[in-house]
């Protein structure tokens, strides 16, 4: 009887099997990520942040990394997301080419690709949907940090930047309001800006004046090198940063995460 000639699955570890085996091995926050997640795939985003230490999202972009790579899923709704995960899955691919089949290589770049088409989709949506869930500010009525910007500082962020580790960097506002943001950003608008701004942002703090919350943000942002606009009649509120980077600093500063554009969108 003549033998059948192996099949490649029989010649090779599968695509799933070997991306287990990388995230396995995987030393950074993917890899622990991922084997937190074996103990407890159930684990919320808060969850993450307190087991592993970081914060919200670094936990959230490192659980939707695992869960693409694991079920192909990639997020379609939140722009910021979409971006993350594409570059982090290239960075995945670059870090295990020499262990990667492959199938198993272009498996993980199609889904890149597949997440950078995600980000240009959603991210007009998203600016479009900017302004609507601004106008939502006005009901709340919220006293805090807040963070906006102009429409076209998000379609042409200053600084792209192809570090899978890092985000777009463009021009944000930071500063305080003892009233309310949306009221701020009113006062604002009227002072010669080209389009309306948008919040992206509102912390809030309970247990600290706002100016020393506000002044300390633009001091750790000016020595992360997050320069203020320093051209003349420019507003000494507008840094060349990023939303992960604030979402950062405010989780180290312990601020509550009042409103944020991509989380109503998604209500």
């Amino acid at each position: 009887m003549k033998e059948e000639p192996a099949t490649t699955n029989d010649k090779t570890v599968s695509i799933q099997e070997a991306l287990r085996n990388a995230l396995k091995d995987e030393q950074g926050q993917e890899g622990r990520t991922w084997r937190f997640l074996q103990k407890q795939p159930d684990a919320t985003i808060p969850r993450v942040m307190e087991e592993l230490d970081v914060g919200r999202n670094s936990a959230r972009y490192a659980m939707l990394l695992v869960k693409a790579l694991e079920t192909g899923e990639i997020p379609l709704k939140d722009y910021y997301a979409a971006d993350a995960v594409a570059k982090r899955l290239e960075g995945f691919a670059r870090r295990h080419a020499d262990r990667l089949s492959p199938d198993a290589t272009r498996y993980v770049l199609d889904l890149r690709v597949k997440s950078e088409h995600a980000a240009d989709d959603r991210r007009s949506a998203q600016i479009e949907k900017a302004s609507d869930t601004t106008r939502n500010m006005e009901k709340k009525r919220v006293a805090g940090i807040y963070v906006y910007t102009l429409p076209h500082y998000l379609r042409y962020p200053v600084q792209r930047s192809n570090d899978p580790d890092s985000s777009d960097k463009t021009l944000l506002k930071v500063g305080r309001s003892e009233v309310d943001a949306r009221g701020r950003v009113q006062q604002q608008a009227v002072t010669g800006l080209p389009e309306p701004p948008v919040i992206l942002r509102v912390f809030t703090c309970a247990d600290r004046p706002l100016t020393q919350v506000e002044t300390t943000m633009h001091r750790l942002l000016g020595a992360f090198d997050h320069n203020p606009n320093r051209q003349r009649g420019a507003g000494k509120e507008w840094f060349l940063t990023s939303l992960q980077a604030l979402d950062e600093l405010a989780s180290v500063l312990e601020l509550t995460r009042e409103f944020a554009s991509e989380d109503e969108e998604e209500k």
